[in-house]
C-alpha cells in the first residue's frame, strides 16, 4: 500500500515538473543533467560545435530548440552577432545556423595544422611529445584530414629525437 502510494506520488511529481508540458505531458527540453552548456565567444568554433552536438544528444534536446539554446550561450562578439542574426529569422534550422556561424567566425586553426603536423619534433620529454602529437593529430582529424594509420605512425616516429627512434622502430 505504502509502496503504491509512493510510486503514484513520484509519478505525479514527475508529470507536474517544469520539464513537462502540462497539456501534452511531453518533455519540454528533454533530460537536463547538471551539465553546463558550452559558452561561445567567437573562438574555437569547431570545438564549440562539437560540444554542442554532444550536449544535444546527451540531453535529448529537440531540433526546434537547438539554436535558441546555443544562442543563449553566446557571449562577447558572438552574442552581438547572434542578436542581429536572429532579428529577422524565425525557426532557424541547426545545420543552417552552423553554416552561418562558420561563415562569420571562420576557424582559422585548420589552415596551419598541416604545417604544424609536418614539422612536429620532440624537443622535451617523450610524454610532452606524445601529448603534442595527439593534440595536432586531433586537430588534423577535426579538419577532415584523413591520414592512414601507417602515415601517422611514421610521422610520430620521424619526429622523435634521433637517439630514441631506433628503439621505437624495433617494436
Amino acid at each position: 500500500m505504502m509502496q503504491t502510494l509512493k510510486e503514484n506520488m513520484l509519478i505525479a511529481l514527475e508529470v507536474r515538473s517544469p520539464r513537462f508540458d502540462e497539456r501534452s505531458n511531453q518533455p519540454r527540453l528533454g533530460y537536463i543533467p547538471k551539465l553546463k552548456f558550452p559558452k561561445f565567444d567567437g573562438s574555437n568554433l569547431r570545438q564549440w560545435i562539437k560540444k554542442c552536438c554532444k550536449y544535444f544528444v546527451f540531453c535529448k534536446i529537440p531540433d526546434k530548440q537547438k539554436v535558441d539554446l546555443a544562442s543563449l550561450n553566446m557571449v562577447d562578439k558572438a552574442e552581438n552577432w547572434v542578436s542581429s542574426y536572429l532579428i529577422n529569422r524565425t525557426a532557424v534550422d541547426w545545420n543552417d545556423f552552423v553554416i552561418d556561424v562558420n561563415s562569420r567566425f571562420k576557424d582559422e586553426s585548420g589552415i596551419n595544422v598541416v604545417e604544424e603536423f609536418n614539422k612536429l619534433q620532440q624537443t622535451n620529454s617523450l610524454e610532452d611529445y606524445i601529448d603534442e602529437f595527439e593534440k595536432v593529430k586531433s586537430s588534423m582529424l577535426q579538419n577532415s584530414y584523413v591520414l592512414p594509420e601507417k602515415h601517422l605512425m611514421e610521422s610520430f616516429v620521424g619526429g622523435l629525437k634521433p637517439g630514441i627512434r631506433p628503439f621505437v622502430r624495433a617494436f
